[in-house]
C-alpha cells in the first residue's frame, strides 16, 4: 500500500510545521524521514497516521483519498517513540488490544485473537514473554512487543517514530537489522522517523531530508551521498569540510586564509564570477608534502586512527588560526608535525552560494572514517 502526499501544509498557530510537501512512497518501500529537531518529521508522520488535525493538501493511501478519514479507519500500524504499552496489561493483552476494540462486526472471536497474538509474539521473537507485564521487559523487548501490537490488525503501512531512541547502541543496531528483515518478509510499506543518520542509511531504500518543514531532498542513500542537492544535505548526512572558492574565468581559486594550499581543485563549467562552496568528507581530501620553499598548509598535529592517519592542519604557521582535520590512508608516507603540505580537493561537491542545486565532481571515497 503506497502513500501519496500532495501539497501538505500544517500550521502550529501561524508557524508552518510542514510546508508544501509532496512525496510519493511506493508500495513495499522503506522510507526514512531525517532532519534536525523541529524539521517536521514527526508532524508529517502524524499527518499520515491521521493523528494530526488542521493540515491542508491531499493524502492518498493505497487507492483511497484519506485526507478526511479518521485514524481508526486508515488501517495503519504505528509504533510510538515511548512504545505506549499499557502498563496494567500483559504482553499478550497489549498485542490483542487493537483486535479486541474493533466493532463487533469486524472483531475476530477470542480463539482467533489468541492465535494471532501467539503468531505475532513468535514472529517478533518474544513468545515466551506473553504473560509478563511491560515493567518486566527490557527496552528491546518492549520495542518488539510494541511492533507486534502495531502489526496485529494486519496493516499494510507501518509508521515508526524514533522507535529505537531508548535503546543502547548495540541493541539498537541489532533491532534495526531485524526490523528491516521483517519489513521485507511481510511485504510492508514502512516509514521511519529517526535522528540517527547512520540508522537511516542502513535500513532505508530512500531517505527524505527535511529542514524547517520543507523537503530538502529525497533519494537513495547513494544518491544523497553522491549528488546532494544542497550543502545542508551533504553536511547533515556526515562529517564535512568546507572551503570558499572564487570563480575566476572558468577556474576556481580558494578564498581567504586557505588560498595557497590546494594543488588540485574541482573543475567548474561556470565561467562566471562569484563565490562557491566546496564541501567534502575529511577522508576525500588528498594530501602531499610541499617541495622545498613551496607555500602550503602547516601540519599542527598527527594521530593514527585505525587504517587512517588524522592530520590537523592550519593555513599558516599560526597554530591559533582556524584549523581543519582530515583523514588519509595510513599507508601513505606520514608527514610530521610542523611539515608543510598541499591539498587535493578534486573530490569536492561544488555548490553555488545562492543556488540550491549541486554538481558532484569526481567519485567519493568508499572507505568511511
Amino acid at each position: 500500500m503506497g502513500v501519496d502526499l500532495r501539497d501538505i501544509t500544517c500550521l502550529f498557530g501561524r508557524t508552518p510545521a510542514v510546508r508544501d510537501i509532496s512525496l510519493v512512497v511506493p508500495t513495499g518501500e522503506f522510507l526514512a524521514l531525517v532532519g534536525p529537531s523541529g524539521a517536521g518529521k514527526t508532524t508529517l508522520l502524524r499527518i499520515i497516521a491521521g493523528l494530526q488535525p488542521g493540515y491542508t493538501g491531499h493524502l492518498t493511501i493505497g487507492t483511497r483519498d484519506v485526507t478526511q478519514v479518521p485514524a481508526r479507519d486508515r488501517n495503519i500500524g504505528f509504533v510510538f517513540q515511548n512504545y505506549a504499552l499499557f502498563r496494567h496489561m500483559t504482553v499478550a493483552d497489549n498485542v490483542a488490544f487493537g483486535l479486541q476494540v474493533r466493532p463487533r462486526a469486524r472483531r475476530p472471536d477470542r480463539h482467533a485473537i489468541a492465535a494471532r497474538v501467539t503468531e505475532l509474539l513468535e514472529l517478533v521473537q518474544v513468545g515466551a514473554l506473553a504473560k509478563r507485564y511491560p515493567a518486566q521487559l527490557s527496552g528491546g523487548q518492549r520495542q518488539r512487543v510494541a511492533l507486534a501490537r502495531a502489526l496485529a490488525t494486519e496493516p499494510e503501512l507501518l509508521l515508526l517514530d524514533e522507535p529505537f531512541g531508548a535503546l543502547d547502541p548495540l541493541v539498537r543496531k541489532e533491532i534495526r537489522g531485524w526490523l528491516r528483515g521483517l519489513h521485507d518478509r511481510l511485504g510492508l510499506t514502512s516509514i521511519l522517523v529517526t535522528h540517527d543518520q547512520e540508522e537511516a542509511l542502513e535500513v532505508a531504500d530512500r531517505i527524505a531530508v527535511l529542514r524547517d518543514g520543507r523537503l530538502e531532498q529525497v533519494g537513495s542513500p547513494h544518491d544523497l551521498e553522491d549528488a546532494p542537492a544542497t550543502p545542508f544535505v551533504h553536511q547533515f548526512l556526515g562529517e564535512t569540510v568546507t572551503f570558499t572558492a572564487i570563480r575566476d574565468h572558468g577556474r576556481l581559486r580558494l578564498d581567504g586564509a586557505w588560498a595557497h594550499v590546494a594543488t588540485t581543485l574541482p573543475g567548474d563549467s561556470d565561467a562566471g564570477g562569484g563565490s562557491v562552496l566546496l564541501s567534502l568528507r575529511p577522508y576525500e581530501i588528498g594530501l602531499s608534502a610541499c617541495a622545498a620553499g613551496e607555500n602550503g598548509a602547516h601540519v599542527v598535529a598527527v594521530q593514527r586512527a585505525g587504517a587512517f592517519t588524522r592530520y590537523r592542519l592550519a593555513p599558516t604557521t599560526d597554530d591559533q588560526a582556524d584549523t581543519l582535520e582530515i583523514l588519509v590512508p595510513a599507508i601513505l608516507p606520514p608527514l610530521l608535525s610542523g611539515a608543510r603540505c598541499r591539498l587535493d580537493l578534486s573530490r569536492a561537491r561544488l555548490f553555488g552560494t545562492a543556488a540550491r542545486q549541486a554538481t558532484t565532481l569526481g567519485m567519493a571515497a568508499t572507505v568511511p572514517a
